[in-house]
């Protein structure tokens, strides 16, 4: 689709005409992409989200992946810029998932069980029917720590050392990632499936506004 998004950064800054409002030009571009209108929803964590920075879900300030309990996590993360936007002190963090891999490559055994071992992700929606995944499946990663740390004891001990891998080279905060900003005339996209994402460690007065829409997948059915 975007050059861009085939690279291994796996997101792209997306210009607009600066007089267009940046919520007309998300919805619009969001269209363009293919959500209609029966694709918009509320469940586990909906298709468009109104996100102030410093509020509600504190772990979305830290390394993780969109919609994690949907039957399909969506593909992309479209994000526009509705107020109190600095494109260059409040970016959002974009993490390729193949920089993380490659950090792991040292324990082999655990890694096979990033790749391969499901875990539960809807233990918080009891309503709904489980789904297993693992982590690092191959087409579609799941990572958001607050989902994952209460299932250690049920992992074998490969995975759990392999969790306990991830969250040490997370929090050494030694790889490579970018800093992509929304601003006015610009939006932000990047590939959820390739890509581990965190906003920037704000307080809830700091004014940081955003839409957000995501494309693709399928959260229950």
């Amino acid at each position: 689709m975007f050059a861009a998004l085939d690279s291994v950064a796996a997101h792209v800054e997306i210009s607009f005409p600066v007089e267009v409002p940046s919520p007309v030009a998300c919805t619009l571009f969001a269209v363009w992409l293919g959500v209609a209108a029966e694709m918009v929803h509320d469940d586990v964590g909906g298709s468009v989200s109104h996100v102030i920075s410093g509020v509600g879900h504190r772990h979305d300030q830290a390394w993780h992946t969109d919609s994690t309990p949907w039957l399909l996590p969506n593909r992309y993360t479209l994000l526009g810029s509705l107020k109190g936007q600095d494109a260059t002190t409040m970016p959002t963090g974009v993490l390729p998932l193949r920089f993380l891999q490659d950090a792991l490559m040292f324990d082999q055994e655990a890694l096979a069980a990033l790749r391969g071992e499901a875990l539960p992700w809807r233990v918080n929606f009891p309503d709904l029917p489980q789904l297993w995944s693992a982590i690092l499946d191959p087409v579609v990663p799941r990572w958001v720590l607050p989902a994952v740390e209460p299932l250690v004891d049920r992992m074998s001990s490969a995975l759990a050392r392999g969790v306990e891998h991830i969250q040490a080279v997370l929090a050494a905060d030694e790889l490579e990632w970018y800093g992509p900003a929304t601003s006015d005339g610009r939006l932000v996209m990047f590939d959820n499936h390739r890509v581990l994402h965190r906003g920037p460690s704000l307080e809830r007065d700091c004014g940081r506004e955003l839409l957000r829409v995501k494309v693709g997948g399928k959260a229950v059915v």
